[in-house]
């Protein structure tokens, strides 16, 4: 068998995510099969286990994926310059229109939002972690509010963080 080159490797692994993450938002995690995945991708079994152990690592890499190519332009937004409640209006409108008009943003947020009970626990574990990390940034951009006296001084940035979190992922 013919040796295929680095970029003929990562094409094929890119194919494989793609229709990954097609076949895991259509199917949930459960009623997908690694031969719907290779099948979708116009490849074989063989070729998604030489690319992935099992079919909880290659949800695991999806989610990372869609979540870094989705996630990183608006996150960079919320931290860049000008009066903070006015950037976190802006992540919040940029998030809506993302959910509104962007398939592959909102396939993200459907994998993130429900992952299942059944998910791998470093998946679990990161979904977490990146809750964690968005309460995190929204306290820290509400916080600049609240010393620059933009925000109400009956409400913390932790309960307005909150209040975002629950607006943007439920």
């Amino acid at each position: 068998m013919a040796r295929r080159t680095a970029a003929e490797a990562a094409e094929t692994r890119r194919r494989l995510l793609d229709a990954a993450g097609d076949v895991f938002a259509e199917c949930g995690y459960n009623a997908t099969t690694l031969g719907q995945v290779a099948g979708r991708a116009g490849l074989t079994r063989g070729a998604l286990y030489h690319h992935f152990a099992d079919k909880a690592e290659i949800y695991d890499t999806v989610l990372r994926r869609e979540v870094d190519q989705v996630a990183g332009p608006l996150m960079a937004g919320l931290a860049g310059d000008g009066p903070p409640l006015q950037r976190l209006r802006e992540f919040v409108v940029a998030y809506c229109t993302a959910l509104d008009t962007d398939p592959q943003f909102r396939r993200a947020v459907e994998l993130l939002l429900f992952a299942p009970s059944d998910a791998p626990d470093a998946t679990r574990d990161r979904t977490r972690e990146g809750y964690r990390a968005w309460l995190h940034a929204f306290e820290t951009v509400l916080d600049e509010a609240r010393v620059n006296n933009e925000l109400r001084p009956d409400i913390t940035p932790r309960m307005a963080a909150g209040a975002v979190i629950a607006l943007t992922v439920g």
